[in-house]
Protein backbone atom coordinates (compact mmCIF):
# COMPACT_ATOMS: atom_id res chain seq x y z
CA UNK A 1 0.00 0.00 0.00
CA UNK A 2 1.90 3.10 -1.20
CA UNK A 3 1.30 6.55 0.31
CA UNK A 4 -0.45 9.19 -1.78
CA UNK A 5 2.82 11.12 -1.89
CA UNK A 6 6.17 11.43 -0.12
CA UNK A 7 7.94 14.62 0.83
CA UNK A 8 11.67 14.92 1.57
CA UNK A 9 12.55 17.60 4.10
CA UNK A 10 16.08 18.43 5.04
CA UNK A 11 18.81 19.90 2.84
CA UNK A 12 17.45 23.45 2.98
CA UNK A 13 16.78 23.43 6.75
CA UNK A 14 19.45 25.33 8.66
CA UNK A 15 20.42 23.57 11.92
CA UNK A 16 20.14 25.25 15.30
CA UNK A 17 22.34 24.47 18.31
CA UNK A 18 23.77 21.30 16.74
CA UNK A 19 20.42 19.68 15.97
CA UNK A 20 18.02 20.08 13.10
CA UNK A 21 15.37 17.44 13.74
CA UNK A 22 12.71 19.73 15.22
CA UNK A 23 13.07 22.29 12.45
CA UNK A 24 12.81 19.55 9.83
CA UNK A 25 9.69 18.09 11.37
CA UNK A 26 8.05 21.50 11.67
CA UNK A 27 8.88 22.35 8.05
CA UNK A 28 7.69 18.97 6.80
CA UNK A 29 4.44 19.05 8.73
CA UNK A 30 3.65 22.56 7.54
CA UNK A 31 4.27 21.59 3.91
CA UNK A 32 2.47 18.23 4.02
CA UNK A 33 -0.60 19.49 5.87
CA UNK A 34 -1.72 21.46 2.83
CA UNK A 35 -2.26 18.24 0.84
CA UNK A 36 -2.51 15.35 3.30
CA UNK A 37 -5.14 14.17 5.75
CA UNK A 38 -2.71 11.84 7.49
CA UNK A 39 1.01 12.48 7.96
CA UNK A 40 3.49 9.70 8.70
CA UNK A 41 6.96 10.49 10.05
CA UNK A 42 9.75 8.50 8.38
CA UNK A 43 13.41 9.15 9.20
CA UNK A 44 15.88 8.52 6.40
CA UNK A 45 18.54 6.68 8.43
CA UNK A 46 16.13 4.20 10.03
CA UNK A 47 14.88 0.99 8.44
CA UNK A 48 11.28 0.36 7.40
CA UNK A 49 9.89 -2.88 6.03
CA UNK A 50 7.81 -3.17 2.83
CA UNK A 51 4.51 -3.47 4.74
CA UNK A 52 5.22 -0.80 7.33
CA UNK A 53 2.93 1.88 5.88
CA UNK A 54 -0.12 -0.35 5.43
CA UNK A 55 0.43 -1.98 8.84
CA UNK A 56 0.50 1.42 10.50
CA UNK A 57 -2.49 2.68 8.52
CA UNK A 58 -4.76 -0.24 9.33
CA UNK A 59 -3.59 -0.16 12.94
CA UNK A 60 -4.61 3.50 13.07
CA UNK A 61 -8.06 2.65 11.70
CA UNK A 62 -8.51 -0.17 14.23
CA UNK A 63 -7.52 2.22 17.02
CA UNK A 64 -10.34 4.58 16.08
CA UNK A 65 -8.35 7.02 13.92
CA UNK A 66 -6.83 9.04 16.78
CA UNK A 67 -5.03 12.36 16.30
CA UNK A 68 -1.73 10.64 16.94
CA UNK A 69 -0.82 6.98 16.52
CA UNK A 70 2.18 4.67 16.82
CA UNK A 71 3.62 1.56 18.44
CA UNK A 72 4.74 1.61 22.05
CA UNK A 73 7.94 -0.33 21.40
CA UNK A 74 11.01 0.56 19.40
CA UNK A 75 13.99 -1.64 18.69
CA UNK A 76 17.21 0.30 18.18
CA UNK A 77 20.34 -1.10 16.56
CA UNK A 78 23.74 0.53 16.97
CA UNK A 79 25.68 -0.36 13.85
CA UNK A 80 29.03 0.77 15.26
CA UNK A 81 28.93 -1.27 18.46
CA UNK A 82 26.80 -3.97 16.76
CA UNK A 83 24.37 -4.19 19.62
CA UNK A 84 20.61 -3.72 19.88
CA UNK A 85 17.95 -3.05 22.47
CA UNK A 86 14.19 -2.55 22.71
CA UNK A 87 12.56 0.37 24.51
CA UNK A 88 8.97 0.51 25.69
CA UNK A 89 7.41 3.97 25.51
CA UNK A 90 4.60 4.44 28.01
CA UNK A 91 1.61 5.96 26.23
CA UNK A 92 3.49 7.08 23.16
CA UNK A 93 5.83 6.02 20.36
CA UNK A 94 9.12 7.29 19.02
CA UNK A 95 9.09 9.98 16.34
CA UNK A 96 10.26 7.53 13.68
CA UNK A 97 7.11 5.48 14.33
CA UNK A 98 4.48 8.22 14.68
CA UNK A 99 1.67 9.41 12.44
CA UNK A 100 -0.68 12.34 12.98
CA UNK A 101 -3.79 13.77 11.35
CA UNK A 102 -3.41 17.11 9.61
CA UNK A 103 -6.45 18.40 11.52
CA UNK A 104 -4.54 17.99 14.78
CA UNK A 105 -1.61 20.21 13.83
CA UNK A 106 -3.07 23.33 15.39
CA UNK A 107 -3.06 21.53 18.75
CA UNK A 108 0.62 20.59 18.71
CA UNK A 109 2.77 22.44 21.20
CA UNK A 110 5.78 22.83 18.95
CA UNK A 111 9.03 22.95 20.95
CA UNK A 112 11.94 25.32 20.43
CA UNK A 113 14.00 24.60 17.32
CA UNK A 114 16.93 23.60 19.54
CA UNK A 115 14.86 20.93 21.33
CA UNK A 116 15.75 17.44 20.01
CA UNK A 117 12.86 15.47 21.53
CA UNK A 118 10.15 16.50 19.11
CA UNK A 119 8.13 13.33 19.65
CA UNK A 120 7.60 14.02 23.36
CA UNK A 121 5.96 17.35 22.57
CA UNK A 122 3.71 15.85 19.90
CA UNK A 123 2.45 13.07 22.16
CA UNK A 124 1.90 15.44 25.10
CA UNK A 125 -0.07 17.81 22.90
CA UNK A 126 -2.38 15.40 21.07
CA UNK A 127 -4.91 12.75 21.96
CA UNK A 128 -2.99 9.77 20.75
CA UNK A 129 -2.97 6.02 21.08
CA UNK A 130 0.05 3.76 21.05
CA UNK A 131 -0.42 0.02 20.65
CA UNK A 132 1.78 -3.00 21.25
CA UNK A 133 3.01 -5.03 18.27
CA UNK A 134 5.08 -8.07 19.12
CA UNK A 135 6.53 -8.05 15.60
CA UNK A 136 7.47 -4.37 15.61
CA UNK A 137 11.11 -5.10 14.74
CA UNK A 138 9.94 -6.87 11.59
CA UNK A 139 8.55 -3.55 10.33
CA UNK A 140 10.87 -0.81 11.60
CA UNK A 141 14.21 -0.52 13.39
CA UNK A 142 15.78 2.67 14.68
CA UNK A 143 19.38 2.85 13.49
CA UNK A 144 22.02 4.53 15.64
CA UNK A 145 25.34 5.40 14.06
CA UNK A 146 26.91 8.69 15.15
CA UNK A 147 27.24 10.16 11.66
CA UNK A 148 26.08 13.74 11.15
CA UNK A 149 23.73 15.64 13.45
CA UNK A 150 21.48 13.62 15.72
CA UNK A 151 17.99 14.32 16.95
CA UNK A 152 17.85 12.34 20.16
CA UNK A 153 20.53 10.45 22.03
CA UNK A 154 22.58 7.24 22.01
CA UNK A 155 24.05 7.81 18.55
CA UNK A 156 27.55 8.47 19.78
CA UNK A 157 27.09 8.73 23.57
CA UNK A 158 25.56 6.68 26.37
CA UNK A 159 25.55 3.32 24.61
CA UNK A 160 25.10 1.41 27.89
CA UNK A 161 21.52 0.49 27.01
CA UNK A 162 22.68 -1.57 24.04
CA UNK A 163 23.27 -4.87 25.80
CA UNK A 164 22.33 -7.50 23.21
CA UNK A 165 25.39 -8.22 21.12
CA UNK A 166 25.28 -9.06 17.41
CA UNK A 167 28.97 -9.19 16.44
CA UNK A 168 28.39 -10.74 13.01
CA UNK A 169 25.24 -8.69 12.42
CA UNK A 170 23.19 -11.86 11.81
CA UNK A 171 20.25 -10.52 13.83
CA UNK A 172 20.08 -7.40 11.66
CA UNK A 173 20.64 -9.29 8.43
CA UNK A 174 17.63 -11.51 9.14
CA UNK A 175 15.35 -8.47 9.36
CA UNK A 176 16.39 -5.85 6.82
CA UNK A 177 16.56 -6.01 3.04
CA UNK A 178 19.85 -6.67 1.28
CA UNK A 179 20.52 -3.10 0.15
CA UNK A 180 19.94 -1.74 3.66
CA UNK A 181 22.17 -4.38 5.20
CA UNK A 182 24.98 -3.55 2.77
CA UNK A 183 24.72 0.09 3.83
CA UNK A 184 24.50 -0.55 7.58
CA UNK A 185 27.37 -3.05 7.55
CA UNK A 186 29.74 -0.70 5.71
CA UNK A 187 32.56 -0.25 8.23
CA UNK A 188 34.19 2.57 6.27
CA UNK A 189 31.01 4.64 6.24
CA UNK A 190 30.11 4.02 9.87
CA UNK A 191 33.22 3.94 12.05
CA UNK A 192 34.76 5.96 14.85
CA UNK A 193 38.42 6.68 15.71
CA UNK A 194 40.09 3.96 17.76
CA UNK A 195 40.35 6.17 20.84
CA UNK A 196 36.58 6.66 21.06
CA UNK A 197 34.75 4.70 23.73
CA UNK A 198 32.24 2.22 22.32
CA UNK A 199 29.56 0.91 24.64
CA UNK A 200 30.76 2.17 28.01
Amino acid sequence: MPPDFTMVVGPDVVPVAGTDITRRYKAGIAAASASADLIMFIEDDDWYGPRYIETMYYGWLEAGSPQCFGWDRTTYYHIVSRKHMTNTHKGRSSAMNTMITSKSISHIGFPLDSEPFFDLHVWKSLKGKSVTRRDHDQHCIGIKHGVGMTGGKAHDKDWRGFTTEDPDMFWLKERVNRESFELYSNKEKFSFPADRSCGR
